[in-house]
């Protein structure tokens, strides 16, 4: 009975790690408004210690010492100098932070892997109906339910709907893409494995919300992310596996088509593709976020301005009336890392990076691999690539699941049999 309540407590705890990294953009409405940060940081800091130490049934070994220290050698790099704290976000830094470690927790409790794993399952769902929802019911949604998740404030979400992208339960279409990647790597993962009809319907379902929101990189990644992995697998038989790929690629491509006919709103992607390329502007008005992450490098290329410091610089030379939000990120983890950490801090966090993808992608060696390291190593390369365009690891709604991938490559060596049944 002990064991049951524990485990039990463990999925629970699992729950709250990912609720609000899943529902960051309507925390007004489940976390008790803007100010209850300090308690979901408590939270979480109390989750992870519970699940890496009361409930872990390893001895502690030297290689997760090594991934404690390496850990905290990040920590240093990310609170050294730290811009949030004049911007007054420090919250992003506690999250962050916390975060960081969940990775070497998970390495101590690999057994854990598998409540998290069932528990994104919750929030894929939840983000796919939601987003349906919105597209089938929009005048409801506008004028019952966005003005009690937003507190009839006006959003992004709002312009979006108007531009036919949808935001699904978000404050903005990027949001809603990060979460319905998510969602169409998860069954991916699922279904490679399990063959399962449900899984299948699910992959798709979020497939098409994905391209109802209209982003055209999320779309792109988690396609090219998905390829990766299917022909990284299927090497040996590569010449029948690439046939089967092209058949099944023209035949998504036909039902799209089809789809398109009753349901426009999904060819936003194509369209969008088009209008920017006709236009030429592919990085889609990034150029100045990039000039000025190159700038701030210039002033200390060796160890960079500090951790946060590329938003502190748009809000004082790029900010005006033509961007809704302040204090944004470059939309390029690696150029605004080498401007934060300089050369040193950036090649040391892409080597572990690095370091840790390629040792996810020795899992996909063996005979048989588990839709947990298919989960893993597929959103890994998403991550790396939306990485180009993007702010991945600055958004809590992306680093806590890559950071769960982390920990997914850290434990595995020890515990590589898990799978998660339906």
């Amino acid at each position: 009975m002990k064991k049951i309540n524990i485990h039990s407590l463990n999925k629970m705890l699992c729950f709250i790690l990912l609720l609000y990294s899943f529902n960051v953009t309507i925390k007004s409405r489940f976390f008790w408004g803007n100010n209850s940060y300090f308690f979901l940081v408590v939270l979480a800091i109390v989750g992870l210690l519970f699940i890496g130490l009361y409930n872990s049934k390893n001895k502690f070994k030297k290689k997760q010492l090594f991934y404690f220290l390496i850990t905290c050698s990040i920590v240093f790099i990310e609170l050294f100098r730290n811009y949030y704290f004049k911007e007054s976000s420090e919250s992003k830094v506690f999250f962050f932070t916390a975060y960081l470690f969940l990775p070497f927790v998970l390495s101590i409790n690999y057994d854990a892997v598998d409540d998290f794993f069932k528990v994104i399952k919750i929030f894929c769902i939840e983000h796919v109906i939601g987003t349906f929802f919105v597209q089938f019911f929009k005048n409801f949604y506008l004028s019952k339910i966005y003005p009690w998740l937003f507190s009839g404030k006006i959003t992004v979400a709002y312009s979006n709907l108007q531009h036919g992208y949808n935001p699904g339960l978000t404050t903005h279409y990027s949001t809603n893409g990060i979460y319905l990647s998510i969602s169409v790597i998860y069954f991916f993962s699922n279904y490679l494995v399990y063959k399962n009809k449900r899984d299948f319907m699910w992959m798709c379902l979020s497939f098409i919300a994905l391209l109802l929101t209209g982003k055209r990189a999320h779309t792109l990644f988690v396609l090219i992310s998905c390829v990766v992995l299917y022909l990284n697998r299927y090497k040996e038989k590569m010449s029948k596996k690439v046939v089967n790929l092209i058949v099944l690629g023209i035949s998504g491509i036909i039902g799209i088509l089809i789809l398109s006919m009753f349901v426009p709103q999904v060819m936003n992607v194509v369209e969008r593709f088009d209008s920017t390329a006709e236009k030429g502007e592919l990085l889609s008005g990034r150029e100045p976020f990039y000039d000025l992450a190159l700038e701030i490098w210039q002033e200390n290329k060796i160890f960079g301005k500090g951790w946060g410091s590329f938003s502190y610089y748009f809000q004082l030379k790029l900010y005006n009336d033509a961007f809704i939000y302040g204090y944004l990120d470059g939309h390029n983890v690696y150029l605004q890392l080498l401007c934060e950490c300089g050369i040193i801090g950036a090649f040391y966090l892409m080597c572990i990076a690095i370091k840790l993808f390629l040792s996810c992608s020795e899992t996909l060696k063996k005979s048989e691999n588990t839709n947990i390291q298919i989960f893993s190593y597929v959103f890994q390369v998403f991550f790396l690539l939306y990485c180009f365009s993007g702010n991945p690891l600055y958004d809590i709604q992306c680093y806590t699941i890559y950071f769960f991938t982390l920990g997914i490559t850290l434990g595995n060596s020890s515990s590589a049999t898990i799978k998660v049944k339906e």
